[in-house]
C-alpha cells in the first residue's frame, strides 16, 4: 500500500509478464487507476500491465487529489493546476457536496479551481 488508497502491484519476477493480486477486504472493490475495469474486495486477480505503467488498484469510496496533465506547459511549475479524481462505489450516489449529487459507474475527474 502506498497510503491508504493506492495498492501498487509491480510485476518484480524476471521474465514475468503478468501478477496475482490480493485486493483487501473493507471496500466493496477496488478500481484499476488507469483503467475502468472494477474488481471486487477478497478476490485475486491477474494484472497484465504493459511494462510502461506500474499498476495501482485505488480502493472505490477514494478521492485522490492530483496534478492535473500537463496540457499547458506555460504554467508556473508553483503554479500547478488541481484535480481531484473520485473513485464511487460501484452503483451507488454519494454525495459531493451538501446541494449536488452524482452517480458514476467509474472513476471521474474533477478540475478545482484556484482560490483568489
Amino acid at each position: 500500500m502506498l497510503g491508504a488508497n493506492l495498492l501498487a502491484a509491480p510485476v518484480v519476477e524476471a521474465g514475468a509478464r503478468q501478477r496475482q493480486v490480493y485486493l483487501p477486504r473493507g471496500p466493496a472493490g477496488w478500481y484499476e487507476f488507469d483503467g475502468e475495469a472494477w474488481h471486487a474486495a477478497g478476490e485475486t486477480v491477474t494484472l497484465a500491465p504493459p511494462l510502461e505503467r506500474l499498476p495501482l488498484l485505488v480502493p472505490e469510496g477514494a478521492i485522490l487529489p492530483l496534478t492535473d496533465e500537463a496540457e499547458d506547459f506555460s504554467r508556473l511549475h508553483d503554479e500547478p493546476s488541481r484535480c481531484l479524481r473520485l473513485f464511487p462505489a460501484k452503483g451507488e450516489a454519494g454525495r459531493a457536496s451538501s446541494s449536488t449529487r452524482m452517480t458514476a459507474s467509474a472513476s471521474v475527474t474533477a478540475r478545482v479551481a484556484p482560490l483568489n
